[in-house]
């Protein structure tokens, strides 16, 4: 199969949705931006398989709190995208002379930006979501694509039936080709799922969001164009087989980090010639304690651990004391266990401190969430940014936390127990 030349694939990375699946973790950053696997965000694996790829011109297309994802991209160096042509560009929603509008769909985002898109040279546009974890040779799917009649080949992969309808889910006839294509359907007939993967011959691009894009605001690629695709004929699939997982919601969000543990990781991180890239700062070596007991977890540098941790991620500078156990858990960067807590189940955001003596979380799912009964169930329990948990209190399971000041609370819990499914946010 051959490969084209780099330079003829524009990439469009779709950066700007809010992410309110993801709760707390979304409340002060965008999507692409929220750490995972200990050292790297979600946006770096998109960014590392252009790299890989040799695709070397990429557009992030961002709107919500896009200072944290630009902060930790900046001008692109670690995927060799700081270059005087080409390289890296975001757009963002913007005021004109003719028109301004805040990005009303995936494809209105490119309608939006499409002086842009009609400068680029490229023969075809990549557009690529900022929010899943996987690997991918790219390379592949555009020959693919390309060697093919089809104006548009999307990317697709099975997913397990009964979580379908979160999906955008392709019907395939007996050559594995699309049939029809129903957007996040009730009742899905197939579990064929989009992943949000668009390969898209250069001129079809364009002469469609010229024809549909000024008299559809809400213009977006699964709802409106794809099926429309599937009707004209027009769309291709290429079927992928490696590791894909949406980190839309927190329960695939905390599955994701569970792959990377085990012996064998179902996805591991250190893949021979398929690094993840990143800018991450240095930091000082891992320091463990002769008291530290550490198990089938990953741990990255400047952590101190003199407790116990086991089935677990953390992000560097994460300090768990004596007597501390963290078990089944994520903990992102610079946030602290104190003496004698134990932490299971939960994701700590960054900078949170669980003081000593505390129960954070417990094994079983629990009472839902009362305010976000469809967004954490599964017994999780999350802890926001910069949060405090005092010393000696008791947080159950499902619970959303975010007092960053131990007098917010004032006699709210007197007893020191946070029952199961309930929301403190100051």
């Amino acid at each position: 199969m051959s490969l084209r030349p780099y330079g003829s694939t524009s990439v469009l990375i779709l950066a700007g949705g809010r992410g309110e699946r993801l709760d707390l973790l979304t409340r002060l950053r965008a999507k692409p931006a929220v750490p995972f696997g200990g050292s790297f965000r979600i946006i770096d694996f998109v960014l590392s398989n252009c790299f890989h790829a040799g695709l070397g011109e990429v557009y992030i297309i961002t709107q919500y709190l896009p200072r944290s994802l630009e902060d930790h991209v900046g001008f692109g160096r670690s995927w060799d995208l700081d270059r005087l042509s080409a390289g890296l560009n975001y757009l963002h929603p913007f005021r004109g002379l003719e028109r301004s509008n805040w990005y009303g769909g995936t494809a209105n985002a490119l309608y939006e930006n499409l002086a842009y898109l009609e400068e680029s040279a490229a023969d075809h546009f990549l557009i690529l979501g900022g929010d899943h974890i996987y690997r991918m040779d790219y390379r592949e799917l555009l020959a693919r694509h390309e060697q093919s009649m089809a104006q548009v080949t999307v990317g697709v992969r099975p997913v397990p039936l009964d979580q379908a309808h979160h999906f955008g889910i392709f019907e395939p006839d007996e050559q594995g080709q699309a049939r029809s294509f129903a957007e996040k359907p009730d009742l899905p007939r197939s579990n064929l799922a989009s992943m949000g993967i668009y390969a898209v011959r250069r001129q079809f691009l364009l002469e469609t969001l010229r024809e549909r894009g000024p008299a559809e605001p809400t213009l977006d690629f699964g709802r409106d164009l794809v099926p429309e695709w599937v009707r004209q004929g027009v769309l291709g699939l290429y079927h992928f087989d490696g590791y894909w997982l949406d980190v839309g919601t927190l329960d695939s969000y905390f599955r994701a980090h569970r792959d990377l543990l085990g012996a064998e990781p179902v996805f591991p991180l250190d893949a021979e010639g398929w690094p993840i890239l990143s800018r991450t700062p240095p930091w000082a070596p891992l320091h463990l304690a002769d008291t530290a007991r550490v198990g089938d977890s990953l741990v990255c540098e400047g952590c101190r651990v003199r407790g116990s941790v086991t089935g677990s991620v953390l992000g560097p500078g994460v300090f768990v004391d004596e007597g501390a156990e963290v078990v089944d858990a994520i903990i992102m960067e610079n946030a602290e266990v104190g003496q004698g807590s134990r932490v299971e189940r939960s994701i700590l955001d960054k900078r949170a401190v669980v003081e000593a003596g505390c129960r954070v979380g417990g094994a079983g799912a629990g009472e839902p969430n009362a305010e976000r009964p469809q967004h954490l169930n599964s017994g999780l329990t999350l802890l926001g940014k910069d949060s405090l948990v005092p010393a000696g209190m008791t947080l159950g399971r499902n619970v959303r936390w975010a007092v960053t000041r131990a007098e917010d609370l004032a006699g709210r819990f007197p007893a020191g127990v946070v029952p199961d499914g309930s929301s403190v946010l100051a």
